[in-house]
């Protein structure tokens, strides 16, 4: 049977795998730009990220009251999606009045209703699912200005090459005096002090 701190380890990586299949559309978004054009989207991933930076109460329900606004702008129905990764998935399209014959989104749905469309509407579902499932905070924006979803939680940049640059440019003299500290820290150790002597006079 496995103990309880093995299951919770089981089931955050779980929610990683899912949030980061799905990160993949938020990502794409914010990447894309086009933030004149879809500044309430830009708006809701704002007010949702600051969410885990704000636990006080009277912050808190200022941000649910901002963040629920936002959201009354937005209607969604169900639909049911094609098969993904072997399992059926239910999703949420938007709930669209009668509009142009031109409209991007409704020539899509007309064509295929059976589809979930990657419009930038998704992207509010998406949104408020990582927030659920508390890995909204994963969407970062490295230094060179390209989002991307950190698989681990130390994770600071979207690729090796700027993990390079950045260790180059900025923080190789950082990790240096970080490291410089550490040593320092660790050799006042008793502990370390101890093994040190007893292996010294080891070696008389």
């Amino acid at each position: 049977m496995a103990r309880p701190d093995q299951s919770n380890r089981s089931l955050r990586a779980a929610r990683m795998e899912y949030a980061a299949i799905h990160a993949e559309l938020l990502v794409r978004f914010l990447n894309a730009g086009a933030e004149s054009e879809d500044s309430r989207l830009w708006k809701l991933f704002g007010l949702c990220r600051q969410l885990n930076r704000n636990t006080v109460p009277p912050t808190l329900n200022r941000l649910m009251r901002a963040i629920n606004d936002a959201l009354r702008e937005f209607q969604f129905r169900p639909a049911l999606g094609v098969p993904e990764y072997g399992r059926y998935r239910v999703g949420w399209v938007p709930a669209f009045v009668p509009g142009p014959a031109d409209d991007p989104d409704v020539k899509r749905l007309k064509e295929n209703p059976h589809e979930i469309p990657t419009s930038p509407t998704a992207v509010v579902k998406v949104i408020l699912d990582m927030v659920e499932d508390g890995a909204l905070d994963r969407i970062r924006q490295c230094f060179c200005g390209r989002w991307f979803f950190a698989t681990t939680n130390k994770k600071r940049v979207c690729s090796d090459a700027c993990r390079f640059q950045k260790f180059k440019h900025g923080d190789a003299k950082g990790f240096r005096d970080q490291r410089a500290e550490y040593m320092r820290e660790y050799r006042k150790n008793p502990k370390v002090k101890a093994k040190r002597r007893a292996n010294g006079n080891s070696q008389k």
